[in-house]
């Protein structure tokens, strides 16, 4: 029997074709150097965000238009959100197959999906 699945999105990771990572939230609040020196996944960090509206030191916040139009090829990889809305149930999802993720992609979601990305 196949489950039909409703994820409402709450954040997005985008990464450009030089596999630099940013996070579109859904207020459209964009931040750039998501990834790069944590130990912590993107679910765990956006999660801290849309919880507490804090994020990382190293995260800086870009204008979303620069996802549609830097010269940089951004594309969505990946999609955090609540199964059937609940806020008990978060959900992440890929937008693209396994490999097409970038190295630094990979590493990110890795811990939020090892079944997926072994």
């Amino acid at each position: 029997m196949v489950q039909t699945v409703h994820l409402t999105s709450s954040a997005q990771l985008y990464e450009n074709d030089t596999g630099d990572l940013a996070i579109r939230f859904e207020n459209n609040e964009v931040y750039a150097g998501v990834g790069a020196d944590s130990e912590k996944s993107f679910v765990t960090e956006a999660l801290e965000m849309l919880n507490s509206g804090e994020h990382p030191p190293q995260w800086q916040k870009i204008p979303f238009r620069k996802l549609l139009n830097d010269g940089h090829d951004w594309h969505l990889v990946s999609s955090l959100g609540y199964l059937d809305g609940d806020k008990n149930r978060p959900a992440v999802g890929l937008d693209v197959k396994p490999e097409a993720l970038g190295k630094q992609a990979r590493r990110y979601l890795q811990p939020d999906m090892p079944q997926v990305l072994a």
